[in-house]
């Protein structure tokens, strides 16, 4: 789940490791990552300077731990288990996702 929002709060921060792919969700059980991987055009002996000039999209982290997805151009949400998903241009919070389990809230783990 993507939450379109406005802007980005104040503080925030480039995710770490971001030139292969972007991980929205890690997949805890299976090992399948929601993740975006066309994110940066370019060639592989370019990717610092494809990363920092053609981005397509970008991961944040605020203060508290939230987490942005910025996307200046079209990419694709992918995971082994769902159909693709285009992602348009936009910026969105990528809220944890809970589910209610015999009395409990906990995060759910893919």
């Amino acid at each position: 789940m993507l939450v379109p929002v406005s802007h980005l709060p104040d503080g925030c921060v480039l995710a770490q490791g971001q030139s292969r792919k972007i991980v929205l969700a890690l997949g805890e059980a299976t090992g399948h990552h929601h993740r975006i991987e066309d994110h940066v055009i370019g060639p592989e002996a370019a990717a610092e300077i494809a990363e920092a000039a053609i981005a397509r999209a970008r991961l944040y982290v605020a203060p508290n731990g939230d987490r942005f997805l910025d996307v200046s151009e079209p990419v694709t949400l992918l995971h082994e288990e769902h159909e693709s998903v285009a992602l348009p241009p936009g910026l969105y919070e990528i809220p944890v996702q809970m589910e209610y389990d015999e009395s409990l809230m906990r995060k759910v783990q893919d």
